[in-house]
């Protein structure tokens, strides 16, 4: 489904979803969103010029985290980026946030959703494309970038959407990526993490630990080396020092 204006992607197809008549895994792909979100509860800028869709996931009841699907994400968007666009500058910044050429160009955001069928992962991807520099406000002109401001191939919208989510459903639901076969998926990701190797502030669980990072888990958490030893960090906020 395609709308050209929306307040949040992940909003309407949350509900959606509670309906039951809702379609099986839907998609929804809007122009621009006047309500995006991203995680605890930030705005996410979303203008026209952007690439912005939503897509569920009905999960069973024994899968394990579902956490790691938003890095299942992330890979899929810079592998079909990297295909369409060119192999250089695309990163991953844990747990998130996607990167190119050192700046944000786009964010996902999973969250849950209890659905007549069971629980449900609705996973929402925004992306920069023909973003003009023009746009960009000045608060956000030294972290924000998209597509075009950095001479990149500018793919087609909705044929790009269709092929991020062909890739992240081979990734789930063929390569069983979420079931016992994250290992070569934690690879792809830490090939391509924008931590790797930089010290930062890490909140954990309510501490603050400082420490260089050294990669993703197999679960998904980021590994922080620190004084006392690797850190697993599951949730909160990373800052580079």
């Amino acid at each position: 489904m395609h709308v050209a204006q929306t307040g949040s992607t992940n909003d309407d197809m949350k509900r959606m979803l509670r309906s039951p008549d809702a379609p099986p895994c839907p998609v929804l792909v809007a122009g621009r969103q006047t309500g995006g979100r991203g995680r605890v509860g930030r705005s996410f800028y979303s203008p026209d010029g952007g690439l912005y869709f939503s897509a569920a996931y009905p999960l069973p009841a024994d899968v394990p985290d579902p956490a790691p699907l938003t890095l299942l994400a992330g890979l899929a968007v810079c592998m079909e980026l990297e295909a369409d666009c060119g192999d250089d500058g695309f990163s991953i910044k844990w747990p998130n946030d996607l990167f190119l050429n050192g700046k944000k160009l786009g964010g996902i955001l999973t969250e849950l959703v209890s659905c007549p069928g069971g629980l449900c992962a609705v996973v929402g991807v925004g992306l920069n494309l023909s973003l003009d520099a023009r746009q960009v406000p000045a608060a956000l002109a030294d972290t924000l970038t998209s597509l075009s401001i950095e001479n990149k191939r500018i793919p087609p919208k909705e044929p790009l959407a269709r092929a991020i989510i062909q890739r992240l459903d081979r990734f789930v639901y063929y390569e069983n990526a979420l079931y016992g076969n994250a290992a070569p998926f934690i690879a792809r990701i830490n090939a391509r993490s924008f931590l790797a190797g930089k010290t930062v502030f890490a909140d954990n669980a309510g501490t603050t630990v400082r420490g260089t990072v050294s990669g993703v888990s197999s679960d998904g958490a980021l590994i922080v080396d620190t004084v006392d030893g690797p850190r697993e960090i599951r949730y909160g906020e990373v800052k580079i020092i």
